[in-house]
């Protein structure tokens, strides 16, 4: 019964060590500025997330011009989630603009489907848009994987070296956490598009998921996924991207969300889009996975 009360005893010792050490790590490290900035600074990092009020109308002119496309009907040109570390002289920003950037402006890869009619019908009273803003991939997706500065003492390779995820299970504190929307549209009722990145810090190191996730109804679902991790006591740091799509018949089949409440048809499920990505990802593995980029130093 003792050997009970010393094992319970030094396992609550080890949970408080840990808590204190959280705590520690949080009050020392983190930061605000002026409420819209929240950051951390660990292990020679600096990690900041900025999130602001959605766009105004001179921000949304400004873009509109300098992109040449209609902008998402939520866009926060002002977000972004920045790392950088000031010795390497390395920088990794996930924004907005730059994400915008890469949609297609030749329409050859739009969805041809009669609801990018009705899209651009809606916002036929919108002054911005034009015949130029017209021929552009209304669904927005974007192969955006961050916009990176490696710095003078670091250098960049393509390999086939995956991030290990199972690292990423281990149980450990979270030190820092944040979740950033930088655009979303719901493609005139027809379904939904958003980009979003999200962070995670941890004793270990740090974790970063941006997923573009789109649905459009009766058509299809489409994930592009950029992944960073970062061991702290490592050389180098690993970023990947990749993108899966399914038909939307094959994810409500699974989904089974065809259920009758009354005289209305119960879909809500559908915009479940962890549920659908986890249905996405059983039916096809990665259909185009661009690269694997290495940062070492």
């Amino acid at each position: 019964m003792n050997l009970i009360y010393i094992l319970i005893e030094y396992k609550y010792r080890m949970i408080r060590n840990v808590m204190n050490h959280s705590v520690d790590v949080l009050s020392e490290n983190i930061y605000e500025l002026e409420g819209k900035c929240l950051g951390i600074k660990f292990k020679g990092w600096a990690i900041k997330s900025t999130k602001t009020s959605i766009s105004c109308a001179t921000e949304i002119e400004k873009y509109t011009e300098e992109l040449g496309i209609q902008l998402p009907e939520m866009i926060f040109s002002n977000n972004h989630l920045s790392i950088s570390n000031e010795g390497l002289g390395f920088n990794l920003t996930f924004n907005p603009i730059d994400a915008l950037k890469l949609v297609d402006k030749t329409s050859a890869s739009c969805l041809k489907v009669a609801y990018s009619n009705q899209w651009l019908e809606e916002r036929a009273h919108w002054e911005e848009v034009t015949e130029s803003t017209e021929k552009f991939d209304w669904t927005y997706t974007t192969s955006y994987c961050g916009t990176l500065t490696p710095g003078p003492k670091c250098t960049t390779s393509t390999v086939a070296e995956q991030i290990d995820l199972e690292l990423l299970k281990l149980k450990e504190p979270i030190l820092f956490y944040s979740d950033n929307v930088l655009f979303e549209d719901e493609l005139g009722d027809n379904g939904s598009a958003m980009l979003n990145v999200k962070i995670r810090v941890m004793p270990s190191g740090f974790f970063v998921l941006q997923r573009f996730s789109l649905r459009v109804d009766n058509v299809i679902y489409r994930f592009c996924d950029t992944r960073v991790y970062h061991r702290f006591g490592t050389n180098f740091l690993l970023r990947e991207y990749s993108s899966r799509e399914c038909p939307y018949d094959i994810v409500e089949k699974e989904l089974n969300v065809q259920t009758t409440i009354g005289q209305t048809e119960d879909k809500s499920y559908l915009a479940d889009m962890n549920a659908a990505y986890n249905v996405v990802c059983r039916f096809q593995s990665p259909s185009n996975v661009l690269k694997t980029t290495k940062v070492s130093w």
